[in-house]
């Protein structure tokens, strides 16, 4: 090889070099080239060619804890305080026998989004500059140091923490370490109608049919950039695919992107088919949940309402261990023990729950009646037909008004089942008496829960009134004022 005169360089004839390709696991080797016969005066230095092994070529960095190793730390808080880490560097086989492979690492270098520094977005400790893998190893792990984000009231959205590394014949796979901001708050998820996207999807009918929708991602702050939130179908009390519903994804998703300096973005379009069927299952919910580096995605749940509704009847019983059934309270009876009783024809595969509210009947609470409770719930088991409430206590207050029969109405409902409403009556035990005496003839008229009746009397005296009468255990009192007849 030959340098000319007036020269820094020259080269020598070309030559060939072929690596051999082979499956075993060898690590980095080096072809060393040296210069012999060298001019008096020159020092010559030696140069090495590395050969890649291909079996070895990748070196993955991850960072862990300190304390334990086996768990790895991709995300922290930036209200967590100090994190004590180590860099954990792995390769896909063993190191070969008699080698090392030491990479070089810096952290906090060129690509991450956080600023390191006092008042910044985090402090470094001592950091590590390599990671060490002995032979016969697959990981080599770094010293220890600290990572201590500052704790601060902007809304940044996350930031990241990037860990390099760099060797020669080796590609290294960089890790960042996401600082998760805990002024930003929860990206929520919820579906949406495809055709307007204002319209929220929270219901959709087990009969429905197929309804073609997106997801809608919300962030409370503008986000300070592009962030991709993954996100998947499932969880809630439906089962998925094929089962109580099917969906077919269309363009862009599973993935939505809310764009820098936006806070809401939308999936492509696809399409949910509730399963319709016979079974009476009750409504079923499933799941819109997601995740984005950095952030807190709060999903959103979906109900399908089954169709197939099951009929309620309600009625009353005594609540006794032998139970017989209540068609009313009598207003004179004091203090009474009812139950509400919930019966279905035939048994659903899911619990049937009726939720009951006293509302306006014809009687009055205080007035007419005092209730224990003004609201009860009764629950019909799976696989039963019938279901009890709570025992309730109804009071009826006694009077000498003659009202009539009465009644204590107990609205029903109940998201999974078809069922009325519900009456107790108050039986009334008083009535009223007018009549007339004139020319001989009383007539009377009775009210309350007897039958009305219009009779002649026969009596020998002018025209007097009767007022009223009470009937207490089959006794007529009437109150006749200057009668001289006889009275009955």
């Amino acid at each position: 090889m030959t340098i000319s005169a007036g020269q820094t360089e020259g080269l020598s004839n070309s030559f060939t070099v072929t690596p051999e390709s082979d499956t075993r696991v060898e690590g980095a080797e080096t072809i060393r080239i040296t210069i012999t016969g060298a001019p008096a005066g020159y020092t010559v230095a030696q140069v090495d060619l590395v050969i890649a092994d291909a079996e070895l070529g990748t070196i993955t960095l991850s960072l862990v804890d300190a304390s334990d190793t086996s768990t790895t730390v991709s995300e922290v808080g930036e209200d967590g305080g100090a994190q004590s880490l180590q860099v954990k560097a792995t390769v896909p086989a063993a190191v070969p026998s008699g080698r090392t492979v030491e990479v070089p690492v810096t952290v906090g270098g060129t690509g991450g989004t956080a600023t390191e520094g006092a008042g910044e977005d985090y402090e470094l400790g001592t950091a590590p500059t390599s990671v060490t893998i002995s032979a016969g190893q697959t990981e080599g792990l770094s010293t220890s140091f600290t990572v201590t984000p500052n704790s601060d009231t902007a809304v940044e959205g996350a930031e990241t923490i990037r860990v390099a590394g760099a060797l020669t014949g080796y590609t290294v796979l960089l890790v960042d370490l996401v600082i998760s901001d805990a002024d930003f708050g929860s990206i929520v998820l919820s579906l949406v109608d495809a055709s307007d996207t204002s319209t929220a999807v929270s219901v959709m009918g087990e009969d429905s049919g197929t309804q073609t929708v997106r997801v809608k991602a919300v962030a409370p702050a503008a986000v300070p950039a592009d962030t991709t939130v993954a996100v998947t179908l499932g969880g809630g009390t439906a089962t998925g695919l094929n089962t109580d519903y099917s969906y077919a994804w269309g363009s862009n998703f599973p993935r939505v992107t809310i764009s820098s300096g936006s806070t809401e973005g939308f999936s492509g379009n696809f399409t949910i088919t509730p399963t319709s069927d016979t079974a009476v299952e009750g409504d079923e919910t499933f799941g819109i949940r997601g995740t984005a580096t950095g952030y807190t995605v709060e999903q959103g749940l979906v109900t399908i309402a089954d169709a197939d509704l099951p009929t309620v009847t309600l009625s009353f019983d005594d609540g006794q261990s032998t139970p017989s059934a209540v068609t009313g309270v009598a207003e004179e009876g004091g203090a009474q023990t009812v139950r509400v009783v919930a019966t279905v024809a035939s048994a659903s595969t899911v619990a049937v729950r009726v939720a009951l509210s006293v509302a306006a009947g014809t009687a009055t609470e205080t007035a007419d009646y005092a209730i224990s409770a003004t609201s009860a719930t009764v629950t019909i088991a799976a696989n039963q037909t019938t279901g009890y409430s709570a025992a309730l206590t109804v009071t009826p207050v006694s009077d000498t008004r003659a009202e009539g029969n009465e009644t204590i109405v107990f609205s029903s409902s109940s998201g999974y089942s078809s069922v009325s409403n519900v009456s107790l009556p108050i039986t009334d035990d008083d009535y009223s008496i007018e009549g007339r005496m004139s020319n001989g003839l009383f007539r009377r008229r009775t009210v309350g829960q007897h039958e009305d009746d219009d009779r002649e009397h026969r009596g020998n005296a002018p025209e007097h009134s009767i007022t009223h009468g009470h009937l207490r255990a089959g006794r007529v009192s009437d109150n006749v004022e200057g009668c001289g007849g006889r009275r009955r």
